[in-house]
């Protein structure tokens, strides 16, 4: 229930993560911000954080970011990735990701990205003239290559802080 409320809150004129953001006012978007995950299926299964960088123009963005799995206190794994998309009420992407830290881990994933970004601003949460939000996604990510191969699964909640500027001679 809360999250249809959330959805029809969203205005419509909505960009790439950027829920609230007019799209006449400005051309660039840029959203930063830290995940919490967990992450399940092909290799450990264990919480993640990921920091993430999204660049957006109009309703695409391409985004890059660190992941690290945290199976257990004596290891960890790390994913950098990239990955590009577009907006329309939700956030869908494709992307590719790198494993690092052990043979249990694939060492190259496609990955499908979903996401329903939500602002915060209508609570009045806004920072250093840019606004907040939340988004709850879900990544599947297909591992191939000299490690194991299949599926494994992310569900997690980004966090993010929105800033928008114009091109010069805009």
């Amino acid at each position: 229930m809360i999250a249809i409320i959330l959805i029809l809150i969203t205005p419509f004129t909505a960009t790439a993560y950027l829920p609230y953001m007019d799209e006449d006012k400005f051309t660039y978007r840029m959203t930063v911000g830290p995940s919490a995950s967990f992450m399940t299926g092909l290799g450990p299964d264990g919480p993640a954080t990921t920091l993430d960088l999204t660049l957006n123009y109009s309703f695409f963005w391409l985004s890059t970011g660190v992941k690290a799995l945290f199976p257990d206190s004596n290891r960890f794994f790390f994913f950098p990735y990239m990955e590009v998309g577009g907006y329309l009420l939700f956030n869908g992407g494709i992307g590719y990701t790198a494993g690092f830290g052990g043979d249990e881990i694939s060492p190259n994933y496609v990955h499908f990205f979903i996401g329903l970004p939500l602002p915060l601003d209508w609570i009045g949460l806004r920072f250093l003239g840019g606004f907040c939000i939340m988004e709850p996604y879900y990544r599947p990510m297909y591992g191939f290559g000299d490690g194991p191969n299949g599926w494994s699964h992310e569900f997690g909640m980004l966090f993010k802080w929105t800033i928008g500027w114009n091109a010069k001679g805009s």
